[in-house]
């Protein structure tokens, strides 16, 4: 979840600079960010759900990630025809990262096996 929110939060600051006092450290967060989602996703879902339900929820996960990231770009072109900015873009994107992350607070944490 804070992975999520630190890359809502440089995905929002991006969107609105164009000075690169302000830019590079953006990026920096939201490289660590996307770095650490991208490796932490299926531990946490395979610890969380077990095994046995593993495949079926990372492939409507992957459905919907495959739907952002297809539908972004062309997102973000539409927008900047409209706007002649991407500051439009970028805010919605962080927005939905934001949403997702609010997802995240009614997991509850997984018992352990040991514990049972």
């Amino acid at each position: 979840m804070g992975l999520l929110l630190a890359l809502s939060f440089s995905v929002l600051l991006i969107s609105y600079t164009a000075v690169a006092v302000v830019f590079t450290p953006c990026m920096i967060i939201y490289s660590l960010a996307y770095g650490g989602l991208a490796s932490l996703q299926e531990p946490i879902r395979a610890d969380y759900f077990g095994t046995k339900a593993f495949a079926t929820i990372q492939g409507v996960s992957r459905s919907v990630t495959t739907a952002g990231t297809f539908m972004g770009p062309i997102i973000a072109g539409f927008l900047y025809d409209l706007t002649r900015s991407y500051t439009l873009a970028f805010a919605i994107f962080a927005l939905v990262s934001l949403v997702s992350a609010s997802c995240m607070f009614p997991a509850k944490p997984p018992v352990s096996e040991k514990l049972k």
